[in-house]
Parts: structure tokens; C-alpha cells; sequence
């Protein structure tokens, strides 16, 4: 009877590497994933700031053989003086480069809230030729009244090679 548990085990695996090849695991990670490039820390008054900037790599975004496109965020957290990350402002693009050239064909903020009390009051987004800026506010109420505000804009760049900083 071991022998037939053993033989069923050992043709089970087999299967198992046959039907799922490692070139199935190859595609999922190297398909639309996303890389942390850096990550900063900055303290500015009662805040530590923490800059996160990351890239989407997709391998077929070669368009026409001529242009190629990058998408990346850059997100800054901000820290309050107890040590809780309070509110964040992202920004995500979308460049075009070729070589020569790097264009933001598109961007937007996005904002979270992460500590009791705080909300986001405003954000906005503005886009360069090869870059964008995300703008952000932040206030914390207790009872209704504004003890703490946080502004914030953070920025992302993309140059002719498509290199995201």
C-alpha cells in the first residue's frame, strides 16, 4: 500500500510541473508589475515626509517601434509628530519617450487618509512637457476645530530614455 501512495505521489508532481511550467510563473511577474525605484525621508517641522516612487513595467509597450510608454507614481506620506502616518498625495503618470524626446501624455492625483481626525481638503494636478506635479491639503479637526493643517505637492519626471525620477 506505500508503494501505491508513493507511485500516486510521484506521478501527481510530475503532472503538477508539466501542466504548470515556470515560463506560466515568468509571465505573471514580469507582466504589468510595479518596482520600487527609491523611496526618501525628509523632516520638515512636526512632520517626517516619506517620498515612495514607483514604476509600472509592462513588456510590450513598445508602440510602433518608434515610441515606448512608462507609467510610475511618486507618493509622499506624511508622518506626524506621534509617529502616525497621517494623509498621503500621489501622483501617477504616463510618459511617452523615444530616444530623444519624453512627453507626460497624462496625469492625476490621488489622496489617503490614514489617522482619525484628518481629511484631505484639496488636491489638484499639473502636467509639463516631460513632467507632472500633484498638489495636496490636509487638515486634522478635534470637536470640530482645525488644530493642524499639511500641505504638500510632490513631483514626477520622466527623461528621454524613460528613466522615472
Amino acid at each position: 500500500m506505500k508503494k501505491i501512495n508513493l507511485l500516486f505521489c510521484f506521478i501527481a508532481t510530475i503532472l503538477l510541473f508539466t501542466i504548470v511550467s515556470p515560463k506560466c510563473f515568468a509571465q505573471q511577474i514580469n507582466s504589468d508589475s510595479e518596482v520600487i525605484i527609491y523611496t526618501q525621508k525628509e523632516v520638515k517641522g512636526d512632520y517626517t515626509y516619506i517620498t515612495v516612487l514607483t514604476k509600472r513595467v509592462n513588456p510590450d509597450n513598445n508602440l510602433n517601434g518608434t515610441r515606448q510608454m512608462i507609467s510610475g507614481s511618486k507618493t509622499t506620506y506624511a508622518i506626524d509628530e506621534s509617529g502616525n502616518n497621517a494623509w498621503s498625495i500621489t501622483v501617477n503618470a504616463t510618459f511617452s519617450y523615444n530616444g530623444s524626446i519624453a512627453t507626460c501624455v497624462g496625469a492625476y492625483p490621488t489622496t489617503a487618509v490614514y489617522a482619525s481626525g484628518w481629511s484631505v481638503t484639496g488636491s489638484s494636478c499639473s502636467i509639463s512637457t516631460n513632467s507632472a506635479t500633484a498638489y495636496g491639503s490636509a487638515e486634522k479637526r478635534v470637536m470640530g476645530f482645525v488644530v493642524k493643517t499639511d500641505s504638500r505637492s510632490v513631483s514626477i519626471q520622466c527623461d528621454s530614455n524613460g528613466n522615472i525620477s
